[in-house]
């Protein structure tokens, strides 16, 4: 079955010499279309809602801190841009500036908040858990311990809430020093039997101070090793410090070595255990 379109085209026809004598005239013209009684059109596909993205305030400050680590742990730093208070975001400038930072922060595996928390204010809230990130340690970026406990500042914005990063605070949480003193006393049997100790018991990069005091640990007798200081309690920690930064003196840990030969062993805590990253002598 077809369906006739009919248009009707009005034509002036003028007489002789165009004088206002001029006709109109008329004529039909037919078209054919096709049969749309049992076409299937979808109209919907041009239409249809890409996914929400979760660039909008979130309904709750937990759920805040929650896609703010989502995005971190996946380094979309797009989404987590978005979820940044109005003073970061006015501080970071733009998203690339934002993303380009993601490389010297910590990088987060996980966040577990506490079951309870303080009932939120109507302008803030303060979400705490316990974090789990990459450890690491290296000349640039001092050091990042594994566990940390984390206070999120969460800001009540546009009827939802942001996360207040620069308000957020991290408290590392540290193995303990009696596990500095095991790696230490590990790492000087291994020197003095003449080899090398396991490579997770020293810096990978390089010790550095007084760095030859290994290779004369050879074939000595056993040494006393006294109970674990922080670096500041030790005479020039500068070279230490220098490597790593001044906050090497908060999580940094100093044993010092008696016997044959009298030096201190500096170490740094990486992930669940103790790694000697220095010697000092006194003169160092």
């Amino acid at each position: 079955m077809h369906y006739v379109l009919l248009v009707v085209i009005v034509a002036a026809s003028a007489c002789s010499g165009g004088t206002a004598g001029g006709h109109e005239t008329s004529r039909a013209v037919h078209f054919d279309l096709p049969d749309l009684s049992s076409a299937s059109i979808d109209v919907t596909t041009p239409f249809a809602a890409e996914p929400p993205r979760e660039n909008t305030p979130a309904p709750s400050p937990r759920e805040a801190v929650e896609r703010f680590v989502r995005a971190a742990v996946a380094s979309d730093s797009d989404t987590s841009y978005d979820l940044l208070s109005s003073p970061d975001r006015d501080a970071v400038k733009t998203r690339s500036a934002w993303k380009r930072d993601q490389a010297s922060l910590p990088s987060i595996v996980s966040f577990l908040p506490n079951p309870y928390q303080d009932p939120p204010s109507r302008t803030d809230a303060t979400i705490v858990g316990d974090a789990h990130f990459e450890p690491r340690i290296d000349e640039l970026n001092g050091l990042v311990a594994a566990h940390a406990s984390v206070s999120w500042k969460v800001v009540a914005e546009e009827g939802g809430w942001r996360v207040a990063f620069q308000r957020t605070t991290t408290s590392p949480i540290y193995p303990s020093d009696q596990g500095a003193t095991e790696s230490a006393r590990a790492w000087l049997d291994a020197y003095q039997r003449c080899g090398k100790p396991d490579a997770r018991l020293e810096y990978a990069e390089g010790l550095v101070g007084s760095v030859g005091v290994a290779a004369l640990l050879c074939n000595t007798a056993t040494a006393k090793l006294e109970a674990p200081k922080r670096l500041g309690d030790r005479p020039d920690p500068s070279p230490v410090l220098a490597a790593f930064g001044p906050e090497a003196d908060t999580w940094a840990r100093v044993i010092r070595v008696t016997g044959p030969r009298t030096f201190n062993l500096v170490l740094a805590p990486l992930a669940d255990q103790w790694i000697v990253i220095g010697v000092l002598t006194d003169g160092s």
